[in-house]
């Protein structure tokens, strides 16, 4: 991290800021794979509710209670849970 610029921080300020964010920067890397796994989630599975609404009855019954699974899932923030159990 690199601060320039006029400020009215004072060293001491910017050292504990620094000290701040390489403390936390493992917790703020599990958020971003959390959220882009989620993302990712999302994006498929409007992919395939998309696929599905031009495919209509040519898709077997089945697959639909499969697809309330992952939506719940996406929609519970249950994606956190995994990705932690999988570490």
């Amino acid at each position: 991290m690199t601060i320039t610029g006029g400020t009215a921080l004072s060293k001491d300020d910017i050292s504990h800021m620094v000290q701040d964010a390489e403390k936390f920067a493992s917790e703020d890397h599990q958020r971003r794979e959390a959220a882009e796994a989620r993302n990712a989630g999302d994006q498929l599975s409007y992919q395939v509710d998309k696929s599905l609404e031009e495919w209509g009855d040519k898709v077997p019954v089945l697959l639909d209670g499969d697809l309330e699974i992952c939506h719940y899932y996406l929609d519970h923030d249950a994606v956190d849970a995994r990705l932690a159990r999988m570490k």
